[in-house]
């Protein structure tokens, strides 16, 4: 599955990489 715009891809992927270590984040607080 190719992305119609390769640039709005890569943003969707960023997007989701920073929810990621947000909730990273906050799981390593709550360890703590």
């Amino acid at each position: 599955m190719q992305p119609t715009n390769p640039n709005q891809f890569t943003e969707k992927a960023w997007e989701a990489i920073a929810r990621t270590q947000e909730l990273v984040k906050q799981a390593q607080h709550q360890q703590i």
